[in-house]
């Protein structure tokens, strides 16, 4: 949009342009509702071309998305730079599942009626070559909103599974991973 004077108007624009889009509709007879998730920047900043506006203007939509979709975000340089981390982590990730620097390691659960295992809990570190031994905890909301995903969870599936065959043979069980 040209010629708005500030975020104000650019807001209250915005809104008017977001409720116009969900207003519901009907196409042979059927009623359809849609909705939409919007970036904003505004024109502030230092831009030295359109690739850059258009970064930003991404950025803040993805944030709109990620957030519940249906929202208006508008752009800040933090977002920016959470992305950016974000897509060098899921990168960091798959890096990782290529060198083989994840392990799964595992928890007993006991009976208290039988004082025997009844199952294990399986839980995926990353021993990162730079940032040593790494939670799950640290890296699995990258890696659920990212490609690393599937991966990921194929890996350790079947690690899990190897893991399950193998203790049944040494020893001799049927323990369940979880």
């Amino acid at each position: 949009l040209e010629e708005i004077n500030g975020l104000q108007d650019a807001i209250k624009i915005t809104k008017r342009l977001f409720t116009e889009v969900s207003i519901p509709f009907a196409i042979e007879n059927e009623t359809l509702e849609i909705s939409a998730s919007i970036g904003v920047v505004l024109l502030t900043r230092g831009y030295q071309n359109s690739n850059e506006v258009l970064r930003d203007v991404e950025t803040a939509l993805i944030q709109a998305k990620a957030s519940g979709r249906g929202r208006i975000e508008l752009f800040d340089g933090e977002s920016y730079e959470f992305q950016l981390s974000k897509i060098q982590i899921e990168n960091e990730i798959l890096q990782g599942l290529e060198n083989n620097e994840f392990q799964v390691h595992y928890q007993p659960v006991w009976s208290a009626i039988t004082n025997k295992v009844m199952v294990v809990d399986s839980t995926i570190y990353w021993e990162n070559s730079e940032k040593g031994v790494i939670p799950y905890q640290y890296f699995h909301h990258t890696a659920e909103d990212s490609d690393a995903t599937i991966p990921l969870n194929k890996f350790l599936l079947r690690k899990a599974c190897q893991d399950a065959w193998e203790w049944s043979i040494r020893y001799d069980t049927n323990l369940k991973v979880a």
